[in-house]
């Protein structure tokens, strides 16, 4: 339910500024994407709504508000449908609750405020409702019709396809989760799709015993920027121009403490964080050029939420990862960072 608030509060708040905008004028349905903690969204939003959205007729009156709009997810599924519509009207609350209730029908519920006089008539479900609130003024009343329907996404289902994907994916990080020792070295760099400049490589070494021991150096040309040690169950974090951090860990070194690793593929899974999430939508597998199948294989993971995209060159023998390259937005374009694994030691 917290996901349906957020959309809510956010569509509320789209659909005021397109009605500021539009004045009621008829305008073409405008598309957003939304990112939220639960995910990412599409909304559609126009001003103003017409009967056919709120399905409940529209009496003449003075409108002070009008718009509808839907919220789908990354999969083009209807989340959320919201349509509402206020004017005054020189009737009073009961000749209007009349009309309406003649045009939703006798299951329709009546219901009044004894201290205001406002009158509710309301007809569905909480997930498929239709409301009517007629609120007495000096001259008539102000109506406001609400149209909602909310509906029920089945669970991701994965096609055959995406079962290999998932297989290999989970073969590789049970050789990195297995392992009680596992040493690389990384070259980093990244490029943006506008300037295409490459920045300066960084070399990263990392050394893991698992479950508490850790050494990580990192290096841009001959200059040490970045340490990070294990120790006495802390982690001491010393970086060029930033205060020394120290972190305390328990039993074991968990993902979460290392936000410098969050979009290095295998230090996430030897660390036990998972690849594949709730979020990712999109997996392929396919041949690498130039090697064979049985050898070397390709996997695509998108990540709409992020509006990310991770491929990851692997070695199936020795079920290790020897490439990854993270596709994500910038102000300046979209960000390449390519990570080439070396020395990989998996014991």
């Amino acid at each position: 339910m917290r996901g349906y608030y957020a959309i809510l509060a956010i569509c509320l708040l789209c659909a005021g500024v397109v009605q500021a905008k539009n004045q009621g004028t008829p305008v073409t349905p405008t598309v957003e994407t939304v990112h939220t903690e639960d995910g990412t969204y599409f909304l559609w939003h126009q001003s103003p709504a017409t009967a056919a959205d709120l399905e409940i007729p529209l009496m003449q009156g003075k409108v002070q508000e009008s718009f509808a709009y839907r919220v789908r997810d990354r999969k083009q599924r209807d989340i959320l449908r919201y349509a509402r519509v206020s004017f005054t009207i020189a009737q009073s609350p009961a000749e209007v609750i009349n009309f309406y209730h003649t045009s939703l029908g006798k299951q329709a519920v009546v219901n009044t405020a004894q201290k205001s006089g406002e009158v509710t008539l309301t007809t569905g479900t909480q997930d498929n409702l239709r409301l009517v609130t007629a609120t007495p003024q000096a001259h008539g009343c102000l109506v406001q019709l609400e149209r909602v329907q909310r509906f029920t996404i089945p669970p991701r289902s994965y096609t055959a396809q995406e079962h290999q994907v998932l297989r290999v994916l989970e073969s590789v990080a049970q050789h990195y989760r297995m392992a009680r020792h596992v040493a690389y070295t990384v070259e980093q760099h990244s490029t943006t799709n506008k300037s295409h400049t490459m920045t300066e490589t960084q070399s990263w070494v990392v050394d893991f015993h698992r479950p508490d021991g850790l050494q990580i150096s990192v290096t841009t040309g001959a200059k040490t920027v970045l340490t990070i040690s294990a120790q006495e169950h802390r982690l001491v974090v010393t970086a060029t121009g930033a205060k020394e951090q120290r972190r305390t860990f328990g039993a074991k070194i968990t993902p979460e403490l290392l936000p410098e690793l969050r979009d290095d593929p295998v230090a996430r899974l030897m660390l036990g964080d998972a690849l594949v999430t709730a979020s990712v939508d999109y997996l392929t597998l396919s041949r690498v050029a130039g090697a064979p199948p049985e050898q070397q294989a390709e996997v695509i993971l998108t990540y709409p939420d992020r509006n990310a995209t991770l491929f990851l060159y692997l070695d199936l023998r020795q079920k290790t990862i020897l490439r990854s390259e993270m596709l994500t937005p910038q102000e300046d374009g979209r960000q390449r960072i390519v990570r080439t694994y070396r020395h990989m030691q998996v014991d």
